[in-house]
This record gives C-alpha cells, structure tokens and sequence, in this order.
C-alpha cells in the first residue's frame, strides 16, 4: 500500500499503442447511479504476488455523495467472466434474469434482431440500455428529419443499444453530424462506435467518427464484420473526452441495425456515350454493357428498401 496505480488507464485514440479504448476514470457517477455490474480485465502489470486492491473516492467530496459496493469477485474461476451476464461465486456462474447456460451465454427470452429509432420520441428502454449526456432536441435543425439525439452534456456522453440477435444481420446504419453548438477541437474528442459480445466487459472498435468530419449532418453506412454477427451483441457510441457543458457536441438521428443480404445490386460503366461496335458489346466477364445497368436478386424475404 506505499504506492497506488490504478487498474486501467487512459487508452486514447491518439495513443497509438492502444488497440482498444477505455479511460481511467472508470466508475463515473451518471453512469453508475443504480446497481450496476463492472468486470475489469486485469492487465498483465496488475498480476503479483502480492497485489492488493482499493476503491477510493477523490476528495473533496460531500458526506451525501455516497456509494456502495457488493459481491466483489477477483480470480479467474469462470471462464469468459460469465459472458457479462453472470456473476462469479466459488469458480461458478450465477447467471442474470433471462439468461442461462453453464457460461451465461444463452438469452432465455429471444432477442430483438433489429433496431430502428428516428429519435422523434423519448428514447425506449426496449432499444437503449443507457443515454447519458444526450436529450432529444431541435437545435441541430433537421439532421435526417425531426428531432435528433443530441449530446451535449457536462459529463460521461454515452449511446448503448440493448442486447440483439444479429446472426441475420448485415449493416448499422445512422446520420450523424458534429457541432451544432460548438464543434469538437482534439481526436480524442470524436465520437467512438463500438460493439461487444459479452455484455459490455470488452469492446471493439467498429469506427473512428474523426472529430474534423461531419460539421454537416452525413450518413453512415457500415457493414458488419462476422465476429458482430452474434447472438447477444450490443453497440455503443460514446465520445472520450469533451470541452465541457454544450461544447464539442454532436447529434444523431435515424439509427438502424438490420439488413439482408439477399438483395445485392452490379453496377456497370463504360464511361462512353457512343454505342460500342457489335463484336464489343459481351465483355470477357459478360457483364450487362451500356451506360449503367443495374441487375437485382430479390426474393420473398425482407429486404434492405423494406425495413424503414
């Protein structure tokens, strides 16, 4: 106890040996303001043979700002931390309500496989798990149309979606824009989207919205890679650091996560307003010729155009 470090420390966007992002400061108050589970990961710096542990709250501080803490576990007796869905008690899982299975990892109730929320309307605790630091607003003027999410706020600025089922999932899609009141100066102010698949204990990065970009509402379109296509998978936006109350603010609005792969569009020019001569027009690959064409696989299951 001669000396203290913490636990985890700043991993940043400009801190170019980080391949995932966190902060210190772990355990905020808008975050952690009813009873919530936290797994940290112990780093390889933490591992003694005499390492001991605390929780301390910075002064100065009110006697009315209290906390409280409770089935504390540290080892490594569950394999995958319960999923982040359980809780470690003598090396087994004790799994939350609605999840089961020997690791937590299997939902007893069937999960949404999709979310859809145009933010004209208070935000559902049916597609959200937290919105901290964001209100539905009208200052940012129509970034898809009607109200957005906006964020703003003097703290922890954070978007979590519920847990989904995207084994049949193939895009998160959103329009976003930057500094409706006064833009992001810093990288490490930008706003970073990430999913995981155990309940929140470890993210990864799905992008980077770079702070100079988007002063004008954009939409962004992102294809999910296969280890997101998961039963149990959950997205957050969340921006690391900001100026403060309504500085370096931004908005969203329009979000989906959904899609199918069954509608797939070729595109083909030839860049020539010329008819091409007879023995030119079957290309070796023979692909439709022309100035554009377009040739498109439907079937009777749901398809992208469908879902809004």
């Amino acid at each position: 106890g001669l000396t203290w470090q913490p636990v985890i420390r700043d991993c940043l966007p400009t801190n170019v040996e980080c391949n995932r992002y966190h902060l210190q400061r772990v355990l905020v108050s808008d975050t952690f303001n009813k009873w919530t589970r936290i797994i940290l990961p112990l780093p390889p710096y933490t591992r003694s043979e005499a390492t001991r542990f605390r929780w301390h709250q910075m002064a100065p501080f009110d006697k009315q700002q209290t906390w409280a803490i409770d089935n504390v576990y540290i080892g490594d007796g569950c394999i995958d931390m319960c999923s982040g869905h359980g809780r470690c008690t003598e090396g087994n899982c004790v799994c939350d309500d609605y999840w089961s299975g020997l690791y937590c990892d299997e939902p007893d109730v069937s999960l949404p496989t999709q979310l859809k929320d145009n933010f004209n309307r208070a935000p559902s605790s049916q597609n959200w798990l937290t919105v901290n630091g964001g209100k539905l607003s009208t200052v940012c003027g129509a970034v898809a149309s009607g109200m957005v999410l906006h964020f703003s706020g003097g703290c922890s600025r954070l978007l979590v979606t519920v847990d989904l089922n995207l084994t049949k999932a193939e895009f998160i899609q959103f329009y976003f824009m930057y500094g409706c009141l006064i833009s992001p100066n810093h990288r490490n102010q930008g706003v970073l989207l990430e999913y995981s698949t155990n309940g929140g204990i470890t993210w990864t990065l799905l992008m980077e919205i770079f702070y100079d970009q988007f002063s004008k509402p954009g939409f962004v379109n992102i294809l999910l890679p296969p280890d997101a296509k998961r039963v149990g998978t959950r997205f957050r936006w969340w921006q690391p650091k900001h100026e403060g109350l309504d500085q370096s603010d931004w908005a969203i609005d329009n979000v989906l996560i959904s899609g199918s792969a069954d509608q797939r569009t070729v595109m083909l020019d030839t860049f020539s307003s010329a008819p091409l001569p007879q023995h030119e027009r079957t290309p070796a690959d023979a692909g439709p010729t022309g100035r554009i064409a377009f040739d498109m696989f439907v079937d009777d299951r749901t398809t992208v155009n469908e879902l809004w």
